[in-house]
């Protein structure tokens, strides 16, 4: 959906908020207005995903599938994310 450089693959990462995060940054004004645009593709409001990146909430699966359709992931990566996100989700 947008063009950047990922600066780590998803596979270096054991948390997917760090992965969001570095993601966001990476993008063209170091990811200005990028969490009001996913909140709209995944639908949900941007407070809530302010929340799940800073705090202890969590996308849903459904979330990350269309969070990975957003940031251009492609299966196998998406499938890497869903696992991160479970893994998150256990632990709370």
């Amino acid at each position: 959906m947008f063009q950047w450089v990922m600066n780590q693959s998803i596979y270096s990462f054991t948390d997917y908020k760090a992965f969001v995060l570095e993601t966001i940054e990476s993008m063209e004004n170091q990811g200005r207005g990028v969490r009001r645009r996913i909140a709209e593709f995944i639908g949900c409001q941007v407070a809530y995903v302010s929340q799940v990146l800073a705090a202890d909430r969590h996308f849903s699966l459904e979330q990350g599938e269309a969070l990975a359709r957003f940031l251009g992931l492609l299966e196998d990566e998406t499938e890497f994310l869903f696992l991160l996100i479970e893994h998150a989700r256990a632990g709370t």
